[in-house]
């Protein structure tokens, strides 16, 4: 016998599923909602969503606390290059004007150069007593003697002028407290 949507075995096993669905919806809808006694999932989604909005804004406050921390430190950064790139600029001035004024380095070497004298002077009347050569003094001659040519000073004066530099930049470094 086929299935007779109008037959006593059928409506029964119909009546079965819709009461077997209804079931399903009462369940579902008393956990959901809740009932006298049961706490429904509502409650909980609520709660939930309001969690969920308090860690947004609690996520939001830490974004831009960030954002402010990032902007004092670039800040701080871009103040410490900053003040760093003049107190280089002062370096390199006094670096060159250290070049350029070798007025000392001048004095030094026309003092202590060597003169080819024609036996006139001090140094050549003392030069055959004292076997010293002529040109040169006594004082000069106290301590051991190197000859040193020119060019030899000047680079010595050079280095100086740049050590000297250097130091004065990391000098002015450590007093604006951007090196230790």
């Amino acid at each position: 016998m086929a299935l007779n949507p109008f037959s006593e075995l059928t409506a029964k096993i119909y009546a079965g599923l819709f009461g077997a669905a209804l079931a399903v919806a009462a369940v579902q809808t008393v956990r959901i909602d809740g009932l006298w006694f049961i706490t429904g999932l509502e409650d909980k989604l609520q709660t939930a969503r309001t969690n969920l909005t308090e860690e947004q804004h609690g996520r939001a406050d830490d974004r831009a606390d960030w954002a402010r921390q990032v902007a004092a430190a670039t800040a701080a950064k871009d103040a410490a290059e900053k003040a760093s790139k003049e107190i280089a600029t002062d370096a390199e001035a006094s670096h060159q004007s250290l070049l350029a004024d070798n007025a000392g380095l001048r004095e030094y070497i026309a003092a202590h150069r060597l003169s080819q004298n024609s036996g006139s002077g001090a140094a050549a009347t003392d030069g055959a007593a004292g076997d010293l050569p002529a040109g040169l003094s006594e004082a000069g001659t106290a301590g051991a003697f190197v000859a040193t040519a020119e060019a030899d000073l000047h680079a010595c004066d050079a280095g100086y002028a740049y050590a000297l530099g250097a130091y004065e930049f990391g000098q002015q470094l450590i007093m604006k407290g951007l090196a230790k």
